[in-house]
């Protein structure tokens, strides 16, 4: 949904290019002129053919609008397919060089990738938001579905999904002319999925996903907007192999503009309570959260990710009840990678990229990136404060290291309630590998430096490159 409406904003951005005044009444001849301007991002039409964008004075704005499915009719070819579909929306001139969008018309898409079809359904839009040409962003923006709907099949599986009252909101702020940093929060109510798998043995497998609802906050700070909307009016102009091997110094200064594209672009997702209905059991769990983190194409780079959920419950005839009291049902994984370069390799590769060669940057070569990528031949690790809990037991764990070939590392792991495991396993009879773990947790609290009612093991690499547990080799 939100692509969609950027499909058009990113056009209306281009009006920056030649201003009416905000007083002015619009014009038809303004009107072609932003047509031709419109064009440089979703191509010129062939000679004797309409264009795909349609611009129409409408009081002191203008009505604008986009024919997605002739823009995509060049991708049949590929097999994709898209149906009739128009995109419009009105945008007027405001004082202080912005245009306020409203009015946006979201069409019914429908979307044939071979043998996969999706389709998706808007009720009850609405849209109102100022963009900034300066940075080609919405500096706020408001959207609201009272009905989302969407449907996707293949030989196997259909799918069907509806959501309502989903709403979501924008702010942008100038960091420089072409550069802006970005907030999007999306949330939608009442959702739910079917699924039904069609293994061909006449019983289908129908799956039922559902939540109250669900939130979504994500972020992007110093986003090099121009410099991406300069490389795709590029490609949209030169959109054959011939064209780009002829261009090869123009192409690569223009990707390297939009270096680093952006600085860090985070987000999380959450949900109150998430349910699911299967043929052999049900499940829930929520609150549930996912949390990613990361950089651009910069010299620093880091990536990280952290997982939380409490109050798991399943029930399925397939889960033993002896086994009910040993899966967790509150974590949290919190995990950070750091120390890598991203943006050396990136620039290298734009200087050897040579479109008129196959491949257009050679394997040894490309070995060579990819060192780059890694300067300290690996990458530091962080285990922020990691949780599992159990009705038996609870185990934390953190620590941090460095991932490369001669790895260093200090992991500590602390343990409840292993004791009430051993014996809840013991007690277990005629199931596979349960002595065999029995063993292996005795052998666990040999090893542990208890803490009141705590087990506690700090993991270090020995000099023989074997880990340490507790100072102690494994075995010794």
């Amino acid at each position: 949904m939100k692509t969609m409406a950027y499909t058009l904003t990113s056009s209306l951005a281009l009006v920056a290019a030649g201003v009416v005044p905000a007083s002015a009444a619009a014009t038809p001849e303004e009107a072609r002129r932003l047509v031709s301007v419109f064009e440089t991002y979703v191509g010129r039409p062939a000679s004797g053919q309409p264009s795909v964008v349609t611009v129409e004075p409408r009081g002191d704005g203008y009505r604008i609008a986009v024919d997605i499915g002739r823009l995509a009719k060049p991708l049949e070819a590929f097999g994709v397919t898209l149906g009739a579909a128009t995109l419009a929306g009105l945008a007027a001139p405001l004082a202080d060089g912005t245009w306020k969008v409203t009015n946006l018309e979201f069409p019914a898409l429908d979307l044939a990738v071979k043998e996969q079809k999706t389709s998706l359904r808007f009720e009850g839009t609405s849209f109102e938001g100022v963009w900034d040409p300066t940075i080609y962003a919405f500096r706020t923006s408001l959207f609201k579905v009272a009905r989302t709907s969407s449907s996707s099949s293949d030989a196997l599986t259909t799918s069907n999904r509806t959501a309502r009252n989903t709403v979501v909101s924008s702010t942008s702020e100038k960091i420089a002319d072409g550069v802006a940093t970005a907030r999007v929060q999306q949330s939608e109510a009442e959702i739910q999925q079917t699924t039904s798998i069609d293994l061909g043995t006449g019983a289908p497998i129908d799956l039922k996903a559902t939540a109250p609802t669900s939130q979504m906050d994500t972020s992007v700070e110093r986003f090099r907007t121009r410099a991406f909307m300069n490389a795709w009016a590029f490609f949209v102009a030169n959109p054959s192999p011939d064209l780009l091997k002829a261009k090869q110094g123009e192409l690569k200064q223009v990707l390297r503009e939009v270096l680093p594209l952006f600085e860090r672009m985070g987000g999380t997702a959450k949900a109150p309570k998430l349910s699911v209905e299967t043929p052999y059991g049900s499940g829930s769990v929520g609150p549930a959260s996912f949390t990613v983190d990361t950089t651009g194409l910069v010299r620093d780079g880091r990536f990280g990710f952290r997982l939380d959920y409490a109050q798991l419950a399943l029930k399925s005839a397939w889960v033993p009840a002896w086994a009910v009291p040993l899966i967790p049902t509150e974590s949290v994984l919190d995990v950070k990678a750091e120390g890598y370069d991203a943006q050396t390799p990136a620039e290298q590769a734009i200087d050897l990229f040579d479109a008129t060669k196959v491949p257009p940057i050679s394997d040894a070569d490309g070995t060579r990136l990819l060192a780059l990528m890694i300067p300290k031949g690996g990458v530091d690790v962080t285990i922020n404060p990691t949780r599992f809990k159990a009705p038996l037991y609870e185990v934390t764990v953190d620590g941090q290291g460095f991932a490369g070939p001669l790895p260093t590392y200090k992991v500590t792991v602390k343990a409840k309630g292993l004791d009430q495991v051993i014996k809840s396993l013991q007690g277990v009879k005629g199931v596979k590998g349960t002595a065999e773990t029995v063993v292996g947790l005795y052998a666990a609290k040999a090893l542990s430096k208890p803490q009141g009612d705590t087990d506690v093991w700090v993991l270090e690499p020995g000099p023989n490159g074997l880990p340490l547990v507790n100072g102690k080799p494994i075995g010794g």
